[in-house]
């Protein structure tokens, strides 16, 4: 659809459009309820928000990121992954490739699904859930990856930034043990680190960051620091 390979949600979004298509016109069922009884997966890190309206619109949604806000904009720190660049190439694509999924979001709870990440047994080998003795939980707040050092601004909507430059500054873990920071801050093992927590932060990253299902599957509260997004199983347990 265009002779250059960015932005890649481009190319995903006119395969998702060409798949439908495809569907359409080679069997009766899409017509028949007019895709209401279709289900898609959008496992990207910024899940449906730039699927198709023409699709996304008339079907189910699983996903792994609940935006649900209509205005939205890339928060990708990866220029390629940066669905809000525009792109137009005649004779390939002839109007804005955006106009695709304009007017809808990422995610609509009266239609869609957010799925938890899967998680292997071995990023919770430490957790009390699968036997391990419980430890002291003597850290207030836990947070552990890209804090966005080294990312454009919009990386995480500037929340891990904050949040890291904050405890920097203030001092956060000799007055409150609040860990927020990399590897390089906090070595050794993440899940006995999160096995220790009491809180541990949910902040987006690209988009979805698997974050509340570290902390739950590890017996921690999981604080949630992202306005208009749905977390996993969001209607239910937390």
């Amino acid at each position: 659809h265009a002779p250059v390979p960015e932005p890649r949600p481009m190319h995903a979004a006119n395969l998702v459009l060409e798949a439908k298509r495809w569907i359409e016109a080679h069997y009766p069922w899409w017509r028949r309820r007019g895709g209401r009884d279709h289900v898609w997966l959008m496992a990207h890190d910024e899940g449906a928000c730039y699927m198709p309206s023409e699709v996304y619109n008339s079907s189910i949604v699983l996903t792994l990121w609940g935006r649900t806000d209509k205005e939205h904009v890339s928060g990708s720190g990866w220029h390629s992954d940066n669905y809000s660049d525009p792109v137009t190439w005649p004779p390939y694509q002839q109007t804005d490739w955006r106009e695709m999924y304009r007017g809808h979001p990422c995610f609509d709870p009266k239609k869609d699904v957010v799925l938890p990440a899967f998680r292997a047994p071995k990023q919770y080998s430490n957790s009390p859930l699968l036997g391990s003795a419980p430890l002291v939980r003597d850290v207030l707040l836990y947070f552990r990856g890209d804090v966005g050092q080294y990312r454009e601004r919009h990386y995480s909507r500037g929340i891990r930034q904050r949040l890291f430059r904050l405890a920097q500054e203030g001092g956060w873990r000799a007055r409150y043990n609040i860990l927020i920071g990399t590897q390089r801050e906090y070595p050794g093992s993440y899940s006995q680190q999160l096995a220790r927590s009491t809180f541990c932060l949910v902040a987006p990253g690209d988009g979805h960051s698997p974050r509340a299902e570290d902390a739950v599957l590890h017996g921690c509260i999981p604080l949630l620091v992202m306005d208009g997004v749905e977390p996993p199983w969001g209607g239910g347990v937390l």
